[in-house]
C-alpha cells in the first residue's frame, strides 16, 4: 500500500467482507463483491450501455440532446438490456426549446422515426417556444407536473422484451423547424431475469 494508491489483485475479484468508504475517483472492473457496509456519498453513476443493467433496483437511462437541424430532435439509440419491462418514458427541456408554431409531439420506437413503443402525443399543443423544465411522461402525475398537453402512452404489449433493444424518441414541431433548444429523454426499466443471471 501507498499513501494514494492501492493495488488490489489484477483485474480479477475484489472481495471486501467488512466496512468499505471510498472517497476521490474509483474504477472498478471484474466481478466486485461487498458484504457488509458500503458508504456512497456523493453520485454515484451506472454508465449504461447494451447489456448493462443495476439489479434489484429500477434503471434509468437519461440521453441529453440539442437540436441540429429541421423540425425534428431523434434520440439516437437508447440500449435495454435482455429481460426488462419499460416503466417509464420522460421528456424533459433542459435548453427552451424555439419553433416555428403549433404543436411538439413525442413518440418513441425500437429505431429511429419508429413509434412501435409510444404512440406521438402532444408535449404542447401550440405555441412558439417551450421552456425549460416543461416535457411529458408516460407517469400521467408526471405529466401534468411537467405541464405536458398529453401523457406519452405506450404501446400495447411494448413494455417487456426477452432481448436486448435500442429505444428511439423523437420529438417533432408540427408546425415547422425547431431553431434551438435541448431536450433530455429518459427511458426507466426494470430488469427481471433470474437474480443469479
Amino acid at each position: 500500500m501507498v499513501a494514494d494508491k492501492t493495488i488490489l489483485g489484477g483485474g480479477g475479484e475484489v472481495e471486501i467482507t467488512g466496512a468499505l468508504t471510498a472517497s476521490g475517483t474509483g474504477t472498478h472492473s471484474g466481478t466486485n463483491t461487498f458484504t457488509g457496509t458500503v458508504n456512497l456519498e456523493n453520485i454515484t453513476e451506472h454508465k449504461a450501455g447494451s447489456g448493462k443493467y443495476l439489479k434489484g433496483i429500477k434503471n434509468q437511462v437519461v440521453k441529453k440532446v440539442a437540436w441540429s437541424t429541421g423540425a425534428t430532435i431523434p434520440s439516437g439509440a437508447i440500449p435495454l438490456p435482455a429481460k426488462t419491462i419499460i416503466t417509464g418514458l420522460h421528456v424533459v427541456v433542459d435548453t427552451q426549446l424555439a419553433f416555428a408554431s403549433g404543436a411538439v409531439n413525442i413518440k418513441a420506437g425500437t429505431s429511429a422515426g419508429n413509434d412501435a413503443i409510444a404512440n406521438a402525443s402532444n408535449v404542447v399543443g401550440s405555441g412558439t417556444t417551450l421552456a425549460v423544465g416543461k416535457g411529458a411522461s408516460s407517469d400521467t402525475a408526471i405529466s401534468t407536473a411537467l405541464g405536458g398537453a398529453a401523457p406519452i402512452v405506450n404501446v400495447a404489449d411494448s413494455a417487456y422484451a426477452t432481448a436486448a433493444r435500442d429505444i428511439h424518441f423523437t420529438l417533432t414541431a408540427a408546425g415547422g423547424n425547431f431553431t434551438a433548444g435541448v431536450v433530455s429523454f429518459v427511458v426507466e426499466y426494470m430488469y427481471v431475469g433470474e437474480s443469479n443471471e
